[in-house]
C-alpha cells in the first residue's frame, strides 16, 4: 500500500469511527494520519492537511469532553454488596478461591469502587499465591483515591510485617516506585534490611521450618494475577438491557459488545431491535444492566455516551450506542 492510499484509508477509518460514536478510536486514527504527514514533508498541501486534521482532533476532543461532563463523578456509592455475582462466592476448589476473588476485586476497581476493591485486595494478602499482585493493587487503589500518603504508609507497614518475604516486598517496592514515576512523582522507598549472616549462631538443629518452593498451581495463579494487574480490564462479551419505556418496556434484550476500551463499551443494535432503544439518549443513566464476561456475570449501571444511527454502509439503519459501565444508582 503506497503512502497516499494508506493516508486515505486511515482518514476514512477515522471518519467512520467518529460517525459511529467511537470518539477515542477516531481521534487516534486522525493522529496516525498526522504522524504520517509530519514524517513526509514532500506531500503536496501538507501544511493545509495538517491544519485541517488538527481541527478534526480538537473537535473530537471537545465531543469527548462534553460527554465526560455528563458523566458521574469518579467516586460512586459504596453500597454495592451484590454488584459482582460469582466472584466472592465459595469456589468449587480451594485453589481457585484466590484467583476468583482477585478477579472480583479487579472488577470492583474497574467500576471505580475503590474503597471496596481496597478491602478485597487487603483480604487477599493472606493468600500466598495472590499476595504480591494483591499488594500492588492495594497501592494502586490508594493512588486512585488520591491518597499518596496512605500508599506510602501502607508500604512502610509492610516493611515491618513478617507476612512478606524479602523477595516479595522487593517486587512490590520496584512496582510502586515505577508506578509513582509514571504519575510524575519521584520517590525512593526504604528497603527491608537483610539480616547479617552469622553461620556460627544458627545451628542446623535449631531450624524448625522451611518455606517450600511454590507449586506449579501457585506459580500459574500468580502469573494469571500479574497479567490481570497489567490489563486492569475485564472483557465484556455482552450486556442485557431492560427498557423502562416504549413498546419493549420490561422486555430484556441481550446485545453483543462490538468493541471495548476500558470500561467503555460499544454496541451495534440491528434496525429490527430499534424499539429497544426508544427513550435512550446520550447522557442518560441506566441503572439495571447485566454484564456478561467469559467467566462471570454481574449487575451494574451505565451512562450512555453516544447513540447514533448508521447512515451508510452495510449496517445502514442499525444503531451504534456507547455505554460507560458504572455502579447501579449512580447519578451525575
Amino acid at each position: 500500500m503506497d503512502l497516499r492510499t494508506r493516508i486515505q484509508s486511515l482518514f476514512k477509518e477515522a471518519e467512520i469511527y467518529r460517525q459511529q460514536g467511537l470518539l477515542e478510536e477516531s481521534k487516534a486514527k486522525y493522529q496516525d494520519v498526522m504522524g504520517l504527514l509530519e514524517k513526509n514533508p514532500n506531500i503536496k498541501n501538507r501544511d493545509q492537511l495538517l491544519g485541517a486534521l488538527q481541527k478534526k482532533v480538537q473537535a473530537v476532543s471537545r465531543e469527548v469532553q462534553e460527554l465526560d461532563e455528563k458523566l458521574s463523578p469518579e467516586q460512586v456509592p459504596g453500597n454495592v454488596q451484590d454488584l459482582v455475582k460469582g466472584f466472592f462466592a465459595e469456589p468449587a476448589k480451594d485453589k481457585d478461591q484466590g484467583a476468583a476473588a482477585f478477579k472480583g476485586a479487579i472488577a470492583l476497581a474497574q467500576l471505580r469502587q475503590f474503597d471496596r476493591a481496597l478491602a478485597e485486595f487487603s483480604r487477599l494478602l493472606e493468600n500466598e499465591a495472590m499476595r504480591v499482585p494483591a499488594a500492588k493493587n492495594v497501592l494502586k487503589c490508594h493512588l486512585a483515591i488520591k491518597s499518596v500518603d496512605a500508599a506510602v504508609e501502607q508500604y512502610e507497614k509492610w516493611l515491618e510485617d513478617e507476612l512478606f518475604a524479602n523477595d516479595e516486598l522487593e517486587s512490590v517496592r520496584v512496582f510502586f516506585e515505577e508506578l509513582m514515576t509514571k504519575k510524575g512523582m519521584q520517590v525512593s522507598l526504604k528497603r527491608r534490611q537483610e539480616p547479617a549472616f552469622e553461620p556460627e549462631s544458627a545451628p542446623q538443629e535449631e531450624v524448625t521450618s522451611l518455606k517450600m518452593a511454590p507449586s506449579a498451581v501457585e506459580m500459574a495463579a500468580e502469573a494469571a494475577a500479574e497479567e490481570a494487574v497489567e490489563e486492569d480490564q475485564i472483557e465484556i462479551c455482552s450486556l442485557e438491557i431492560t427498557p423502562l419505556a416504549g413498546p419493549k418496556k420490561g422486555i430484556p434484550i441481550e446485545l453483543d459488545v462490538s468493541a471495548q476500551a476500558g470500561n467503555k463499551l460499544h454496541i451495534t443494535v440491528p434496525a429490527k431491535d430499534a424499539d429497544y432503544l426508544e427513550g435512550i439518549e446520550s447522557g442518560q443513566h441506566l441503572d439495571d444492566l447485566q454484564f456478561f464476561s467469559h467467566f462471570v456475570m454481574f449487575r451494574g449501571g451505565g451512562v450512555v455516551l453516544a447513540k447514533r444511527k448508521i447512515e451508510a454502509g452495510a449496517r445502514k439503519g442499525d444503531y451504534n450506542i456507547s455505554i460507560r459501565m458504572e455502579a447501579p444508582g449512580t447519578q451525575g
